[in-house]
């Protein structure tokens, strides 16, 4: 029994919950990513989004930025460990340098001048 069927795999995951089916590919991640956000409250979704950072996980970011940015750009006078920042994105673009998220912080960067483009 090397290989399950295709029919056995598909009613096997459509019983699964999406919270779970999230984890398998970037796919379902995109798909269900929505539930994590839900389910953390502020002060830990904020931390979960620090840790995207700090394990350089630009797709994660990248997702993450696509749903917020418009929301972030405009959070102003963010306070972190004693430093101002201007908003949201340049804590998380200080945030990528100070943790050598080199990926996170190319996302980031990328997408600001998308957005800037975009204008």
């Amino acid at each position: 029994m090397e290989k399950m069927p295709f029919e056995l795999l598909d009613i096997i995951f459509s019983y699964l919950p999406d919270c779970c089916k999230l984890r398998l590919n970037k796919y379902n991640y995109a798909k269900h990513h929505k539930i994590v956000m839900l389910k953390l409250v502020k002060n830990k979704c904020e931390s979960y989004i620090r840790c995207m950072v700090r394990q350089d996980n630009e797709f994660i970011i990248n997702q993450l930025l696509l749903e917020n940015y418009n929301r972030w750009i405009h959070f102003k006078n963010y306070y972190f460990r004693g430093l101002e920042f201007d908003d949201y994105i340049s804590f998380l673009k200080y945030y990528a340098i100070e943790n050598n998220s080199e990926k996170c912080e190319n996302e980031i960067c990328k997408y600001i001048e998308s957005m800037k483009n975009k204008i």
